[in-house]
């Protein structure tokens, strides 16, 4: 177990057990590294997932498996708190990272506070590469996004459907933090049936939430889809 890691991995799983290992194991083979550690937060999982965590860990990964779901936000504040590295990102237990995942955000994240990265979407039918931009943090996903761990703690996630909209909102409107883009694909989105964002209704009373809590500034900083703005 690596004692004083640079980077905390931080992914949180629920009912994700089949694409759990490919995961992991990706974490698992980053190349040419800092000194990182790995943090499972497995959410109350019924599908086998605790099983897959076993045989897929590692002496840098450390997991905490509840009974009982909490809820992603809840459980991403939980690996903040327990992160050990200076700087912190997230990825999701159904994507898989690139071999220059960390390294990569790391080696940029030196003199800003938030580093992200273009990303491949993999679905059933096509491949594609995914360009991102802070001018537009609709076209960010969740995984990705390296902070430094010290100013994501004084945040935190939030419980919304949007937490990294949320976040990045939040973030921006402070006017004290800066973003920097790694540009090449870093990770990969896999898109499939049990996708959150699957859920239209969800979706939009996530983007509700989001105008709550920050009325116009959510129309300025990117583009939307044009059939939930119809119905904010």
């Amino acid at each position: 177990m690596v004692q004083n890691p640079e980077v905390t991995v931080a992914v949180c799983n629920y009912n994700q057990g089949r694409y759990l290992g490919q995961c992991l194991d990706s974490l698992k083979a980053q190349v040419d590294c800092c000194d990182y550690e790995v943090i499972v937060i497995d959410d109350g999982s019924t599908d086998g997932s605790y099983n897959v965590i076993l045989e897929h860990r590692w002496p840098n990964m450390r997991f905490n498996n509840y009974k009982q779901n909490q809820g992603l936000n809840n459980a991403l504040n939980i690996a903040l708190q327990e992160a050990k590295g200076r700087f912190f990102v997230r990825l999701d237990a159904d994507d898989w990272a690139m071999p220059n995942f960390v390294r990569s955000l790391w080696m940029d994240c030196s003199g800003t506070t938030l580093t992200y990265s273009d990303y491949i979407e993999v679905s059933s039918t096509e491949i594609k590469h995914c360009s991102v931009s802070h001018r537009n943090i609709y076209s960010m996903q969740a995984s990705g996004i390296m902070v430094k761990t010290d100013i994501l703690r004084k945040f935190g996630y939030r419980d919304m459907f949007w937490e990294e909209y949320d976040l990045l909102l939040r973030l921006m409107h402070s006017g004290e933090y800066t973003f920097r883009k790694v540009k090449k694909p870093l990770w990969v989105y896999r898109k499939h049936d049990s996708n959150m964002t699957n859920d239209f209704f969800a979706k939009l009373e996530g983007w509700r939430q989001l105008v709550k809590e920050h009325g116009e500034e959510v129309f300025g900083v990117g583009q939307m889809d044009l059939r939930l703005m119809e119905l904010l």
